[in-house]
């Protein structure tokens, strides 16, 4: 059984969130996650591209998984505000149409963006706005550390003074959670409807924003495609997000902090009969563990869908990692200080090093052409030529069809 749009949904018009920014950015207060403020540093402005950052406020729901499956609201109406990333090019007239909105990574209390260090240079060489949304309380709690007076806006704050549970969701009764990570949902939703918003004072103002994706390494987008994007819509009734690249495809997780996450054997893992393209990347060494959610491709109008098994690339390989902040930045954070080199706590003994040869790189690039192409042409072939002329290499090589 594939879920997702094959539930009957009720559709709902999202609402336009508030703008302010940009941010002004001085020698003592900038972005954490600044282009020229990590340990590999890009280029921006050589690339003819800037950078923006944003905070965005709106009113989010909180939900929670009803009886058939399908999300119900569980506390309406709930105050956020959060922060955007934007790099895009300088000039309007060598835009693409191509929005790229990436989840960070939570895992290090600061936006990882897996996506623009694997294909920054690909997102700038065809004239891509990528954007980068923090998404998780702990996330925005790195950066009220790192800069308190920048960020004292920043608020997820959980509106019900009587939800007591622990972090891996039980009920208990400890103490207040003050935050809600269930306000993400509709906050995802309205940032993304935001990103289409040409007129003065949006981040893409004077953009011909003509599609918009989305794209993680975690679970939260994988719930997302499969619970929320059958049921809201754009104000005309075109969806928020124009496609997925959902990399691995961990299971799907709980809807608010004091939740649970649906069953490993639930329907609803398998992510199907979604109106716009989706592409799953899974390296090889995530072939095993993600079985369980594997699926027949597919170019039926309501349920396209691409599985990509990238033969020989590991899990993470080193142009993952390049792209996070210095250690300076990350300590004010209260991360761990991890190298670009070897990001993890502790290196392995005997020693080894991360693969560096950008096989991730290429098959992601090309995922991306192959993504527009479908999106833009209604064409799912794919580019296996364009490959050979970047990068003197078969994309297929690289792809494990079943």
């Amino acid at each position: 059984m594939l879920w997702g749009g094959a539930a009957a949904a009720q559709t709902a018009a999202v609402t336009l969130p508030t703008v302010t920014g940009p941010v002004p950015v001085t020698t003592g207060s900038y972005p954490l996650m600044a282009s020229a403020k990590l340990q590999n540093i890009v280029d921006l402005p050589k690339a003819g591209y800037v950078e923006e950052e944003f905070f965005v406020s709106g009113r989010a729901n909180v939900y929670d998984y009803g009886a058939n499956g399908a999300p119900v609201v569980r506390t309406p109406s709930v105050p956020y505000t959060t922060r955007i990333m934007v790099r895009r090019p300088a000039d309007p007239r060598r835009f693409s149409g191509n929005v790229i909105l990436e989840i960070g990574n939570v895992g290090r209390r600061f936006d990882f963006s897996f996506s623009w260090g694997v294909s920054h240079d690909y997102f700038m060489e065809n004239g891509d706005a990528w954007v980068a949304i923090t998404y998780a309380p702990d996330n925005i709690a790195g950066l009220k550390a790192f800069d308190p007076t920048r960020y004292a806006s920043l608020s997820m704050a959980n509106p019900v003074e009587a939800d007591r549970c622990a972090p891996g969701g039980e009920l208990t009764d400890p103490g207040l959670v003050a935050t809600e990570e269930g306000l993400r949902w509709d906050m995802f939703s309205q940032v993304g409807a935001l990103l289409r918003a040409g007129e003065r004072g949006r981040p893409l103002a004077g953009f011909d924003v003509q599609r918009v994706y989305a794209t993680s390494h975690g679970g939260e987008l994988s719930t997302y495609i499969s619970v929320f994007h059958p049921r809201v819509r754009l104000a005309g009734g075109r969806p928020i997000f124009d496609g997925y690249v959902q990399h691995r495809h961990p299971g799907l997780t709980r809807l608010r902090q004091c939740g649970t996450a649906p069953e490993a054997n639930d329907p609803r893992q398998i992510i199907g009969n979604i109106d716009v393209p989706v592409i799953r990347v899974v390296s090889q060494t995530d072939v095993l563990r993600t079985l369980a959610q594997r699926r027949d491709d597919s170019d039926a109008p309501g349920d396209r869908y691409r599985l990509y098994e990238i033969a020989g690339a590991p899990h993470a390989d080193a142009s993952f990692y390049p792209y996070i902040p210095t250690v300076a930045d990350e300590k004010k954070a209260g991360g761990a200080p991890d190298l670009a080199s070897w990001p993890f706590p502790a290196q392995c003994t005997p020693e080894i090093s991360l693969l560096r040869v950008p096989i991730m790189t290429y098959a992601l690039d090309a995922t991306w052409a192959n993504l527009t192409r479908w999106v833009r042409d209604g064409r799912s072939e794919e580019h296996t030529s364009e490959l050979q002329s970047r990068f003197g290499i078969s994309y297929a090589v690289f792809c494990l069809k079943k």
